[in-house]
C-alpha cells in the first residue's frame, strides 16, 4: 500500500505526487489499462502484437533488490515491458521508480534475469 505521500517516478517522463494521484495515473494505466489501446502510452509501432489484457506482475530479486516485473501478452508470448523500484517507510511503500519508457534498463535487467523483453520506447506520446 502506498503511504500518502507517497511519490511515483517514470524517469525522463514525469512523477506523480500522492497515493490518490498515482492510483489513477500512470501507474493505473500500466497495471489495469489496455496496453494495445491508443489510450495506453504505448506509442503504435511497439503494440504491434500486443494483446489487450492487463499487464501480469510478479516480484523478482535483483542484484538483491525486490524488483517489480510487469508482464504484457503478446499473441507470441509474454514479455516485461516494465520494470518498478520500492523505497518502503515500515510496510508502506513511499516511493515508486517505475521503468517503462527506459528500453535500455528494461533490456538490461531482463537480459540479466533471462527473462524476455519488449520496447515501449521512449515516450509516451506519438
Amino acid at each position: 500500500m502506498l503511504l500518502d505521500d507517497a511519490t511515483n517516478e517514470f524517469p525522463g517522463l514525469h512523477i506523480e505526487y500522492g497515493a490518490a494521484v498515482a492510483k489513477r495515473g500512470a501507474l493505473a494505466g500500466v497495471v489495469y489499462g489496455d496496453p494495445a489501446s491508443d489510450h495506453s502510452g504505448i506509442a503504435p509501432e511497439y503494440r504491434v502484437g500486443l494483446l489487450s489484457i492487463p499487464a501480469r506482475a510478479e516480484l523478482r530479486v535483483h542484484r538483491g533488490e525486490v524488483l517489480l516485473l510487469a508482464w504484457f501478452a503478446h499473441a507470441d508470448g509474454e514479455a516485461v515491458r516494465g520494470i518498478s523500484r520500492f523505497e518502503c517507510a515500515g510496510d508502506r511503500i513511499a516511493r515508486m521508480v517505475t521503468y517503462f519508457h527506459n528500453p535500455e534498463v528494461v533490456a538490461e535487467i531482463c537480459g540479466e534475469l533471462g527473462v524476455p523483453a519488449r520496447s515501449n520506447g521512449y515516450r509516451s506520446w506519438w
